[in-house]
């Protein structure tokens, strides 16, 4: 089976649509809304997005989100900074 979909990247994190409605009865979304220990998470800043061939990163100052786009569609998290519980 072959799914049409169509993927955007909104500040907000990737949104994807099935490609062939013109008025989607579904949307499949992420968003990173903190990052860090349970009780203690820290909330990340708005992203900037940057695209370069097939790569879309979410720049966000203490958390980084890469999103990779191809044949798969994979989503990589790194952070800047070590997790360190306080």
């Amino acid at each position: 089976m072959i799914l049409l979909l169509r993927t955007y990247f909104t500040p907000d994190g990737p949104r994807t649509i099935p490609l062939t409605e013109e008025s989607p009865q579904w949307m499949w979304g992420m968003s990173l809304r903190a990052w860090g220990f349970e009780g203690s998470a820290r909330p990340v800043s708005e992203a900037r997005l940057s695209a370069r061939a097939n790569r879309i990163e979410y720049k966000r100052g203490v958390a980084r989100c890469c999103v990779l786009e191809g044949v798969r569609f994979c989503i990589t998290f790194a952070l800047d900074d070590p997790l360190i519980p306080i």
